[in-house]
């Protein structure tokens, strides 16, 4: 019997100021996806270089929650603004390096004086307004939270490297005879090989 496929694996970057923003996503998002924040306690061991530790987690993931606020006063050409944490940023171009920037949500709060890298000019953020009394911040996230459920059940989990690899391998030192000898063999057992083969070369990620 075929396991069930496993559940999209999401990692949430946040600044310690914006844990109740990646508290609310995380609600929202572990419906649809087993959701990890940063500060959980499971990945981080003591001894732990951080940098290694962040470097090991990435492949692990599926998608990545990078949430940008107001953490830090910074004065960039004599101009005053509000930017990110310098790790939560590093951690932003780290996940979209390995994930791309599709399955790497960027989260933000609208009409703010926030100072964003320049590299990511014209990438469409997720942006929230600020909460209020009526809506508070769940009802102030849920546009964010909808739009990330979407592209979750979409896009749905990256095929393991590993696989793709060996998919490739093969699929690439098949010629177009032997592929008409697996397929006109008869054996449905060899049209099945090559079919699973060619599902994995299209999954995401391929």
């Amino acid at each position: 019997m075929l396991n069930p496929p496993r559940k999209p694996r999401v990692f949430i970057v946040s600044s310690t100021e914006t844990h109740l923003v990646s508290e609310v996503i995380k609600n929202c998002v572990k419906r649809h996806a087993e959701v990890v924040p940063w500060y959980l306690d499971s990945v981080w061991k003591h001894g732990d270089f951080i940098l290694q530790v962040l470097l090991e987690q990435a492949p692990k993931y599926d998608f990545a929650v990078i949430i940008f606020a107001q953490d830090d006063k910074t004065i960039s050409r004599g101009n005053e603004a509000y930017a990110p944490r310098d790790n939560v940023i590093f951690e932003a171009g780290l996940f979209m390096a390995h994930l791309g920037h599709k399955r790497t949500f960027i989260v933000t709060p609208k009409e703010q004086n926030l100072k964003i890298l320049s590299d990511l000019a014209g990438l469409v953020l997720l942006s929230y307004d600020e909460p209020t009394p009526t809506s508070g911040l769940q009802g102030a996230l849920k546009s964010v939270c909808d739009k990330i459920c979407t592209e979750i059940n979409n896009k749905k989990s990256v095929a393991p490297r590993s696989l793709l690899a060996l998919a490739r391998a093969v699929l690439e030192k098949l010629t177009p005879r032997s592929i008409n000898c697996l397929l006109s063999s008869g054996n449905p057992e060899n049209k099945f090989q090559y079919l699973i083969l060619r599902w994995i070369w299209n999954l995401p990620g391929a």
